[in-house]
């Protein structure tokens, strides 16, 4: 009984599962649970009962696409406390906090992943631009977020350290790669690139 949660990953035209989890992933969950119309309650009520098979679940036929802005020097050191403003723009997009806390009245970072934007359109570029849109509109020290999602040919040519055949299709962030090393041999931004590039291909649904 539970959650069997799968990340794929499009290369050219061929899915790739770059991971599964017995949980909800995150921030995959911020682009999955917005689109679900019925109460989430009632579906883990259905789980734990199983009686899953007599619920009808309605998903919100629109794109959904969530961005995720980081602290920078994320995924290694990063500072905190640093004030984040312009969170109460008026927008259809969705502001979810991750790494952040109050002080003083006012919110700040307080994590590496810091806000994750989630806007909804006709398909993803329109979910997407609305997200970009959103998260311009938000500021705090050295904030740093993918600008290149959805975009073809995203994968930087770097041969696989990792045993994959030719280059790697997740930016050398496979267990195998991380396991060998391999994500020394580039640059704190670029290995975060490469991080929300390598969960990111569960997040268009």
């Amino acid at each position: 009984k539970g959650f069997i949660f799968i990340g794929l990953i499009k290369v050219g035209e061929d899915p790739f599962v770059i991971e599964y989890n017995v949980r909800l992933g995150d921030p995959e969950t911020e682009v999955v649970l917005p689109r679900l119309k019925i109460d989430l309650v009632a579906v883990f009520n259905a789980v734990a009962n199983q009686t899953l098979d007599q619920i009808q679940l309605e998903i919100d036929p629109r794109t959904a696409t969530t961005v995720m802005s980081v602290a920078g020097g994320y995924p290694e050191a990063y500072e905190k406390g640093h004030e984040i403003s312009d969170l109460e723009t008026p927008s259809d997009s969705l502001v979810f906090h991750a790494g952040t806390t109050i002080q003083n009245g006012s919110v700040v970072t307080n994590g590496g992943r810091v806000l994750a934007v989630t806007s909804f359109g006709k398909d993803y570029k329109e979910a997407l631009s609305k997200s970009y849109h959103r998260l311009k509109g938000i500021s705090f020290k050295d904030i740093y977020y993918r600008e290149d999602l959805g975009k073809p040919n995203r994968v930087p040519p770097l041969a696989c350290a990792g045993g994959w055949p030719g280059k790697c299709p997740w930016c050398l962030l496979s267990v195998a790669c991380r396991a060998r090393g391999a994500m020394k041999r580039v640059t704190p931004s670029a290995r975060y690139s490469a991080l929300t590039f390598h969960s990111s291909g569960s997040r268009f649904y």
